[in-house]
């Protein structure tokens, strides 16, 4: 009775502290306790490319073997100030101090920068996946415990894609806010554009106020072609508040006459007109063979390469293309994921 209890009340505190496990019992023919994998998530749960990346790592790491899940979210996305996000980056590091799991695992680049390269080095193997940034910019080239996937966006493809729904969009207009993990993405993009052919990043404009991002969406001021919307969740509005993303994008959606693209499939579900997503499943499954790799196999993560992932998921909403004017061809249609409403009009 007494186990029984202190088991409830161990669920009980990890609720309350909004961290999730996916208990494990001990192999009943070795006596081995499971293997301990934490999971620090830049974001929040109940958000879609974060939780297929971790979907992706189990099925990466392997079905019906004997592992414990732990699951932290840092929720950078939503509380984004450097106090808040570096208070829960501790919270998961004394969380890793008391559980000592046999690996971290971490998704995006706010849980690399203030969690995972403060192991770095360390005896605890240490995975990645969906970082924007370059190994070299967290100080991770050299480290001996960390490998993972990279995930860099899928521009060529996307505009290729653009250029099939709206034949003749050329010029491209980046708007990004002004998250620091941008700026690499930015870099690859406009090298991208000078040598792909039939395109041309007319302008690239990182802004901090929502009235501004507004201004700048109505007012065409490169006279565009399309839009390219990069970083959409740290806008601010006039109380300093970040703007929520759905919000935003249901603006953008009621009040734009321009095309709109972006790189993940949730934003051409809330309203973008079209894109070429990085799989995010990918990403969780590429970080998850690195895992079984590490634990199962025994291999060194110095030995197993970091990755760019490049399977590309096309993603096109037909309500944007409705409203457009716009009409895309069933060959398009049939070779996308297709968003036939908003979806926060069905929420």
């Amino acid at each position: 009775m007494r186990r029984r209890f202190g088991k409830i009340l161990m669920m009980g505190v990890l609720a309350l502290l909004g961290l999730p496990a996916l208990s494990a019992a001990a192999d009943p023919a070795t006596g081995k306790r499971p293997w301990r994998i934490l999971h620090v998530m830049s974001y929040e749960t109940n958000f879609d490319w974060s939780d297929d990346q971790f979907a992706g790592f189990k099925l990466g790491f392997g079905r019906n073997l004997n592992v414990e899940y732990k699951l932290f979210a840092l929720d950078a996305k939503r509380n984004d100030s450097l106090e808040s996000v570096t208070a829960r980056a501790r919270e998961a590091r004394q969380l890793i101090s008391d559980w000592q799991p046999d690996l971290l695992y971490v998704s995006d680049d706010a849980a690399v920068e203030h969690v995972l390269k403060h192991y770095a080095n360390t005896a605890l193997p240490c995975v990645f996946s969906g970082m924007n940034r370059s190994v070299a910019y967290y100080g991770l080239g050299a480290a001996k415990n960390v490998t993972g996937a990279l995930e860099q966006e899928m521009f060529i493809e996307t505009i290729r894609l653009l250029q099939q729904i709206k034949p003749g969009a050329r010029r491209i207009h980046l708007i990004s806010d002004r998250a620091s993990y941008w700026t690499e993405s930015i870099e690859r993009i406009e090298k991208l554009a000078k040598t792909a052919g039939g395109m041309m990043l007319v302008g690239v404009d990182r802004l901090e106020r929502y009235e501004d991002f507004q201004r700048t969406v109505l007012g065409n001021p490169h006279e565009a072609d399309a839009y390219l919307l990069l970083g959409v969740f740290n806008y601010k509005d006039a109380q300093g508040h970040d703007v929520p993303f759905k919000a935003l994008q249901q603006w953008v959606a009621e009040n734009s006459r321009i095309p709109d693209v972006s790189f993940w499939a949730d934003r051409i579900k809330h309203g973008t007109l079209a894109g070429v997503a990085v799989s995010s499943l990918d990403q969780g499954r590429k970080a998850g063979l690195a895992a079984r790799q590490i634990l199962i196999e025994g291999r060194s993560p110095a030995s197993i390469p970091v990755e760019v992932t490049r399977k590309g998921i096309a993603s096109v909403s037909i309500a944007r293309a409705r409203s457009l004017g716009i009409t895309p061809r069933a060959s398009v249609l049939l070779t996308s994921q297709v968003s036939p409403e908003y979806a926060w009009a069905t929420q």
